[in-house]
């Protein structure tokens, strides 16, 4: 079980630029961690979440709603290949965003 730390950003939704692809995320939808709530929902691009990461600023983690209550997920990394960037939660380096089973919005 991952912990989560107050200011971590939690993604909970997931927009891909072709439904029907799935290789490569649009938009996510976050939430700020407050320590006890989850606060404050925006939308935020794949690429703003990777310069957050990239940035040092911000960690990122999913989380996903099981019978009225989250449970954490894993920690959301950032890599570029060939030239292209992408976010994932496993550290297979396959050219696809890959944040797990996220409902998608």
């Amino acid at each position: 079980m991952n912990t989560v730390k107050q200011g971590d950003r939690v993604i909970t939704a997931i927009h891909y630029e072709d439904t029907r692809n799935k290789l490569r995320i649009a938009s996510v939808e976050v939430y700020d961690y407050d320590g006890q709530y989850l606060v404050r929902r925006t939308t935020l691009t794949r690429q703003e979440v990777i310069s957050a990461i990239r940035n040092r600023n911000q960690r990122f983690v999913t989380a996903y709603k099981r019978n009225g209550q989250w449970h954490w997920g894993e920690d959301v990394r950032a890599f570029t290949r060939n030239g292209r960037d992408y976010i994932r939660t496993d550290a297979n380096n396959i050219e696809a965003d890959n944040l797990g089973d996220l409902p998608e919005f």
